[in-house]
């Protein structure tokens, strides 16, 4: 667990810091509205996490000293269920564009539960998309609507509902099914499909 961050503080950065000490497994960084961002960050070594402990905790990031303990299901913290939050895909991302930069810009919509940019695992570099989690559907629904074809980075962005692996491609961001039309299909379509 890895606590007090700073809102500017990034998973980019949380990653580059504590991949210093050793490999790491998974990380993941939260936004809450009741809370100090945080991170969890996980390892694949025990002892590396120990060293990880000893060597950061109270160190300075962007002028706070990080809080960072080991991580337990003590109670005390309940951790946060975003099922039920609304998700956002936003596609069409330039590379320097990373979770704070899409935190900030979207942030003026609602409050935001979870920011993430899918990168590939090897190079962690961004794919070019990523989703931003809302607490309640009218941020989301009103960034969907506002960012749209917006400029972030370099080019426009796309803005959509997200659409969990298992649901139809048709399936709008309440769960029910919506009719698509020739547009809706042929924007989801690649340059390189000829069917």
């Amino acid at each position: 667990y890895v606590g007090n961050l700073d809102p500017s503080v990034t998973a980019e950065v949380i990653y580059s810091l504590f991949e210093m000490i050793g490999v790491i497994k998974r990380h993941r960084l939260f936004f809450h509205e009741k809370y100090a961002e945080f991170a969890f960050v996980e390892y694949f070594d025990e002892i590396i996490a120990h060293t990880a402990l000893k060597a950061l905790n109270g160190r300075r990031l962007v002028n706070k000293p990080m809080m960072i303990n080991f991580a337990t299901n003590t109670g005390n913290f309940k951790s946060i269920d975003i099922s039920s939050h609304s998700r956002v895909f936003v596609g069409d991302l330039s590379s320097e564009v990373n979770e704070g930069i899409l935190k900030k810009r979207f942030d003026t919509y609602g409050l935001i539960s979870h920011v993430q940019i899918v990168r590939d695992p090897s190079s962690f570099k961004s794919k070019g998309y990523g989703y931003i989690t809302f607490f309640d559907r009218l941020g989301a629904e009103r960034s969907i609507e506002l960012m749209k074809d917006e400029t972030l980075g370099k080019w426009p962005i796309r803005t959509e509902w997200a659409r969990s692996s298992n649901h139809e491609a048709n399936e709008s961001g309440d769960g029910s099914r919506r009719e698509m039309n020739y547009e809706d299909v042929y924007k989801q379509t690649t340059n390189d499909n000829t069917s």
